[in-house]
């Protein structure tokens, strides 16, 4: 039961992702119509203000965030299945993070019809055994680490979305073992 929630939690994750990183669809200004005017004038009434209801001003919280280092921050001793995510900008991050996660389940890649496109062979099963997810379980773990070492306050809001969605799924996944 474990295995196939994880499979969920991942095929989730990859949903998330996949609807998250969509750009957002350009509308292009309406056009201004010149408008004619009416031969009808409007009727006018006399309006007698009513007095408004006293409201009261909510008062200000303070929320505290959890901001990243602002300097550079030391570089993290992260497993070899690790190799080559540190040091990228965020949207590159996200694409080979996103590559690595979804390649260690190649029947959803499969299912997708992503086989040819991320080089994965079609009559692969998904490994599901213990030490083959411990080293999935490692990868989210230093996905997760990495994801803390970008400041989020140069990001897009969608970047932050995105940070957020996928330390969501690696908190989720690497704690589901």
């Amino acid at each position: 039961m474990h295995r196939w929630f994880k499979v969920t939690l991942g095929l989730l994750f990859i949903s998330i992702l996949l609807a998250g990183c969509q750009k957002a669809p350009v509308t292009p200004p309406a056009a201004t119509q010149e408008s004619t005017p009416t031969a009808t004038p409007a009727p006018t009434t006399a309006v007698t203000p009513s007095p408004s209801p006293r409201v009261e001003e909510p008062t200000p919280t303070t929320v505290a965030v959890e901001s990243p280092p602002t300097a550079t921050p030391a570089p993290l001793e992260l497993p070899t299945i690790a190799d080559g995510l540190q040091g990228l900008d965020i949207d590159s991050f996200f694409e080979q993070s996103y590559i690595r996660l979804v390649t260690r389940y190649p029947e959803y890649i499969t299912t997708l019809g992503l086989s040819d496109a991320l080089g994965v062979r079609k009559d692969r099963l998904n490994d599901m055994s213990g030490a083959y997810v411990r080293e999935t379980q490692a990868l989210e773990k230093a996905i997760l680490a990495l994801l803390k070492t970008y400041d989020r306050a140069a990001l897009t809001l969608e970047q932050q979305l995105s940070v957020q969605k996928s330390a969501w799924y690696c908190r989720a996944a690497s704690s589901s073992g």
